[in-house]
Parts: structure tokens; sequence; C-alpha cells
């Protein structure tokens, strides 16, 4: 069964919250691409946030924590959680890469969403 799945089938006012803490995780990968250089030679997708500005990024974590401070406590593990995994995969990125591209900046994606998600959802 998948963790949405799950949070849906808990119902109740968690189980809609539960799809949306997620989302709480999805800007992570935003201060990476603002700290770290680009690690790749030529040009590629992730080039595109490579110059994103700190109020963009500012604004990202800002509507991040709105969205997790509407799940209580449980979202505020979700974000704590997701913010985690996104400080881990930089200081792995820097030492194995010397910066990110696009496909790590995806995985922080991905895998700070699936934090985020699994926090809440263990929280209680």
């Amino acid at each position: 069964m998948s963790l949405r799945a799950e949070a849906a089938r808990r119902g109740g006012l968690r189980g809609r919250l539960a799809p949306r803490q997620q989302q709480v995780g999805s800007g992570e990968h935003l201060p990476l691409a603002r700290a770290l250089p680009y690690a790749r030679e030529g040009g590629g997708q992730g080039r595109v946030l490579a110059g994103i500005g700190g109020p963009a990024v500012l604004v990202a974590l800002g509507l991040a924590t709105l969205l997790a401070a509407a799940g209580g406590w449980r979202g505020l593990t979700a974000l704590a959680a997701a913010s985690v995994v996104a400080a881990l995969l930089a200081l792995f990125f820097r030492a194995w890469l010397g910066g990110v591209t696009g496909d790590t900046l995806g995985a922080t994606a991905k895998l700070c969403e699936t934090a985020a998600l699994v926090a809440f959802l263990a929280a209680g």
C-alpha cells in the first residue's frame, strides 16, 4: 500500500493533511541550489536553478513552514525530517560531486518529500 493510500485510509483531518505534508519537503532542494555550486561542466537542467536568489529561497521555505504549521506538531516534524535529509544530501553531494546537478536536485526534492510524509505519518 502506498503512503498516500495509507494516509487516505486513516481518514480524518490527519488523513487529509498527510498528502499535503509531502509538499512540505518539495522546496528543500532550493537551498542546495543556492548554497552549492553547479557541478557539471556544460549546461544542464540544474543550471536553471544555479543562480536562484536568496529571496526566492526564503519565500519557498516560508511557504513550506506555513504548510507544515497547518499540520500542527506533526507537520513541523515533517518539515524537520525534510530539512535533515536535505542537509545530509548537501554534505554528500559536495563531497561526492563538488556541488549539485539537475539530477541531484530532483533526487533531493523527492527524498525530502518522502521523508516529510513518512515523518508525518509516523508522528501519530
